[in-house]
């Protein structure tokens, strides 16, 4: 009798060992999608594509071992007590439906999700496009805009900031920048704000003397070089140097400072821990200037307190 009933109905001890077993393996399936995220994080995070692939590599080997874990888990719960598993929120048809379910799941969320971080990453380099090839010869899609009529430029490095410039006539007025989090639709921040970060109110101030800087070099160069620069040009040009040179901000919470060789130092000021936030733009030509966007390292770093002498 007892050995009959046995199969269909579990035991006190196995029962509460099958409840355990289930919650196992739910955290098992939790784990997996967190190091998904863990995934979308190091690609949005960026730096040196070594160190990218490295920690790529590693959080998709522990979701993967996190996987294999809850798939062995299910497998046992579906075949000592598939009633308990299937209230326990667990797949109806079984582990092997779940599996794919869930791997479907998963691998389209995080698909999905890089996507759309790419397309995020390519739009916000559509500015910069446009400031390198004014002649339109790539074949990156940009909104229709006159250039005249333009009232602001926004350059987005996602993860990173945002950059907005108000315009008028096509030269810069106004340069601010902001955090990542901070850019449209969920921020709604324009050039004639101010950043809610310290880090990001510093790169405005830097980049307003940056842009000063530009400014001076192309109207001197329009006033000494007759025919070289066209009428009207050297304010285009001096907004091309700034989005180039706030470009080299790639790297802004990854690369350290060349003078202290730490990443973070303290602003005795602020009393608060901050990245390197100086990038030199005095005494740097164009060639290097469109070197730094497209490898930000060709610039030094520094911390506000070690910069040398005359790099500001």
């Amino acid at each position: 009798m007892d050995t009959t009933l046995q199969p269909a109905h579990l035991k006190a001890d196995n029962h509460q060992e099958q409840l355990a077993l289930i919650a196992s393996t739910r955290q098992h399936v939790e784990t997996a999608r967190a190091f998904g995220l863990d995934v979308l994080e190091a690609l949005a995070a960026g730096g040196p594509p070594a160190e990218m692939a490295q920690r790529v590599a590693a959080a998709i080997a522990s979701a993967r071992q996190a996987a294999a874990a809850a798939d062995a888990g299910l497998m046992q719960c579906f075949a000592a007590a598939p009633a308990e598993a299937g209230r326990a929120g667990c797949a109806a048809a079984g582990p092997a439906m779940w599996q794919q379910q869930e791997a479907a799941t998963l691998q389209s969320s995080v698909a999905r999700q890089a996507a759309d971080a790419l397309a995020a990453f390519d739009a916000g380099l559509n500015p910069l496009r446009a400031a390198l090839d004014p002649g339109g010869s790539t074949s990156a899609s940009r909104p229709s805009c006159i250039a005249a009529e333009a009232t602001e430029l926004r350059m987005a490095v996602p993860g990173v900031l945002m950059v907005a410039v108000a315009l008028a006539r096509g030269a810069a007025q106004r340069v601010a920048v902001f955090g990542a989090e901070e850019a449209p639709p969920l921020g709604g921040k324009d050039a004639w704000g101010t950043s809610e970060g310290v880090v990001f109110r510093r790169l405005s101030d830097m980049a307003t003397r940056a842009l000063a800087h530009f400014e001076a070099r192309a109207e001197h160069v329009a006033g000494s070089v007759a025919g070289e620069v066209k009428a009207g040009s050297a304010a285009q040009i001096a907004l091309e140097d700034l989005l180039l040179w706030l470009s080299s901000y790639r790297d802004l919470f990854t690369r350290p400072c060349v003078a202290t060789g730490r990443l973070l130092a303290a602003d005795p000021a602020l009393q608060l821990l901050l990245p390197p936030l100086v990038r030199p733009f005095r005494h740097v030509p164009r060639s290097r200037l469109l070197a730094a966007a497209r490898a930000p390292e060709t610039l030094p770093a520094f911390h506000l307190r070690a910069v040398p002498a005359g790099t500001l």
